[in-house]
């Protein structure tokens, strides 16, 4: 079928839908604004079929709320369109005025300018407020029995106010409650799979909870830590100037995570912080997640930290930002540490670096012209500056506790 801006489209219950502007493209469609539901996005597939077809009827009858306390959290299916009596793809919520993950690739040159347009202020407490808001969407996506899978940071983008929204929810990973039927996810960036994830074909691989939460601890740690990967490494028997990296994939099989074991002739790259200048119970969450071996790797699944617990110590440590118990970084703003760990943990990571600046770059985020296309496929990414944030601060975790923390 051949659609277009201006072709008209009916929902399950006869609603009419009118496609309006591209708004972006990938692999599997094309996401379209609905001219007469401004409100609202389209994706027409490419290559529509029945499995597709039967996965967004029962998302759309046993649909999780897009929104968490005003703030849209998931661009959950809304709609299933055809056209013609034909599926033809479904629509959501439109997604905008939004960046990708990645533009907190602190220790990355490419996305620091686009980190300064989103929060010109920036400092790490910002990281941390985006930390807390991804463990909130994914626990609250656990809570409803889904699951992610595919959660790698070309799905994730921010707004302003530090929430997050997540992208390409049709790749979840799900069960219909009537007809049994399972429609798994068959896609993911390896630097995010768990290791029983690390397979050639992931259309074998069984997505779980604690998959989800391994992927989580990885985007965790990598805003918490200046965006280093907990298993990217350096050999040191090779180190010179430049600094080689362990292949990630095989680390992340083996458990090769230098930041929360002692592994020989393997230490954390040069400019990595050292995990001791977190709250200790958070270092010791990353230590239950990513301390596992190629023996053990499989009967440690059911340990990893969930996102509610997450959710929870990311909380905390909000709690000790607010009190003031973080120093602000007299060389560098954009740095905080606890003064009773020591002297700035980011500095001192910075000073033990080749004096070049060519020391291990620990980024896996992928560069724009790889990421912005699958980004866009739930809504427009732009750039914007931040602002307060609203909401009723009622409870903890309500949007509005973080006002101080993005100010």
């Amino acid at each position: 079928m051949t659609l277009q801006p201006g072709s008209a489209l009916t929902g399950l219950r006869g609603d009419r839908y009118i496609l309006g502007p591209e708004k972006g493209k990938g692999g599997e469609g094309i996401v379209y604004a609905v001219k007469n539901k401004p409100s609202l996005a389209a994706k027409i597939y490419k290559a529509p079929n029945g499995m597709l077809e039967r996965k967004l009827k029962c998302m759309v009858d046993h649909a999780v709320s897009p929104y968490i306390d005003g703030k849209l959290m998931l661009a959950w299916p809304q709609d299933v369109l055809y056209s013609n009596g034909r599926f033809a793809g479904y629509t959501m919520p439109l997604v905008k005025d939004v960046s990708p993950i990645y533009v907190l690739c602190r220790n990355n040159p490419d996305h620091v300018n686009d980190c300064h347009t989103l929060f010109p202020t920036y400092r790490w407490s910002y990281s941390v407020v985006v930390a807390y808001h991804l463990a909130w969407v994914v626990d609250h996506i656990h809570k409803n029995h889904y699951v992610l899978g595919d959660m790698n940071s070309n799905n994730i983008v921010i707004h302003k106010d530090g929430s997050v929204t997540i992208l390409d929810v049709d790749s979840f990973d799900i069960c219909d409650p009537v007809t049994g039927e399972h429609f798994p996810c068959t896609v993911g960036l390896p630097e995010f799979l768990a290791p029983e994830l690390q397979v050639p074909d992931l259309r074998r691989a069984k997505f779980s909870e604690h998959s989800d939460d391994f992927a989580l601890a990885i985007h965790i740690f990598q805003l918490l830590m200046n965006n280093y990967h907990p298993f990217n490494s350096r050999t040191l028997s090779e180190y010179k100037r430049s600094t080689p990296l362990n292949p990630q994939q095989m680390n992340i099989v083996q458990g090769n995570c230098p930041y929360v074991k002692q592994i020989p002739n393997v230490t954390r790259p040069v400019g990595a912080p050292s995990l001791q200048f977190l709250p200790a119970r958070i270092q010791t969450a990353f230590r239950t997640t990513f301390n596992y071996d190629e023996i053990n790797a499989l009967s440690r699944i059911s340990s990893r930290v969930s996102a509610d617990m997450w959710r929870q110590l990311l909380y905390d440590l909000y709690e000790r930002i607010r009190k003031g118990e973080m120093k602000v970084c007299g060389n560098n703003p954009e740095h905080m540490y606890f003064p009773s760990h020591g002297g700035c943990p980011f500095c001192l990571a910075q000073q033990a670096a080749p004096a070049s600046g060519s020391g291990a770059s620990a980024s896996t985020a992928p560069p724009p012209s790889s990421s912005v296309t699958r980004s866009v496929r739930s809504g427009s990414v732009t750039r914007s500056s931040p602002a307060p944030v609203s909401g009723s601060g009622k409870k903890a975790g309500r949007l509005s506790f973080f006002k101080s923390l993005l100010s």
